[in-house]
């Protein structure tokens, strides 16, 4: 084989091997790039799926929190309702229970003078009263009237100052759910005031205690009135208040 024919063979084979080459590296071309689009279209689709998935339990949470806060509302507004009931009626039987223990306890109490009145005028005075007939007889036929009324009116009164004071004692309970401790406290310490004083006094009448005790009374005329202010005080602004949500 001479020269000219080992070079046409030698270009023969590097234009065949070339073409070879040439179709090889663009169908590795063309696969990269398939390759690519195909990545990129996965890639995509996962991203929208997990963004639409994101978003799902994004709407998820917002209606969750949604749903909380109007429930949290819907129970403040209901709250602050029943307390907005609640206030006037325990304050028109606390100021009630108040002006009637005040004057029960009182010492300097006036009384009817039935020593310098006539017959007439001691039946008129009796008819006025809530005794009984044989209350009233006792009374008349008795030498010392006056001791004799202050013995049978005494339970009159006790029996009346029990209803007021035991009327705001049970709004309280029935109400102390609806009032914050901050309302509450003054009020308790007060009811507690109260019946300490009621009962030390019952005590004084019924058991003749000589001297008569007075520790539970000078405690109530001591804390009663400033405890009466700060309750005032707190229903003003209570009643004033919007409703809040309580953590």
């Amino acid at each position: 084989m001479d020269f000219e024919t080992s070079l046409s063979f030698l270009k023969d084979v590097i234009s065949a091997f070339g073409g070879l080459a040439a179709i090889a590296v663009a169908s590795a071309g063309a696969a990269y790039w398939l390759f690519q689009l195909l990545a990129e279209r996965w890639l995509q689709a996962k991203f929208d799926a997990r963004l639409e998935d994101l978003k799902h339990a994004q709407n998820k949470e917002i209606e969750r929190l949604r749903f909380q806060i109007n429930a949290l509302l819907d129970r403040a507004s209901r709250m602050h309702g029943h307390e907005y009931k609640a206030l006037p009626e325990i304050w028109s039987s606390l100021v009630m229970a108040w002006g009637e223990v005040a004057f029960y306890l009182s010492p300097l109490q006036p009384g009817p003078d039935l020593f310098n009145i006539t017959p007439a005028q001691l039946e008129e005075f009796l008819a006025s009263t809530p005794l009984s007939e044989t209350q009233k007889t006792h009374v008349r036929d008795s030498d010392d009237r006056m001791a004799a009324y202050r013995e049978v009116i005494y339970y009159h009164k006790k029996s009346r100052i029990l209803e007021v004071v035991r009327t705001f004692s049970l709004s309280l309970s029935t109400h102390a759910i609806f009032l914050p401790q901050e309302l509450m406290k003054p009020l308790r310490r007060l009811d507690d005031l109260i019946w300490e004083a009621l009962n030390e006094h019952a005590d004084n009448e019924e058991l003749k205690f000589t001297p008569r005790e007075r520790k539970a009374y000078k405690e109530l005329t001591s804390e009663g009135k400033p405890l009466m202010e700060q309750i005032e005080r707190r229903f003003h602004e209570r009643m004033l208040s919007e409703p809040m949500i309580s953590s």
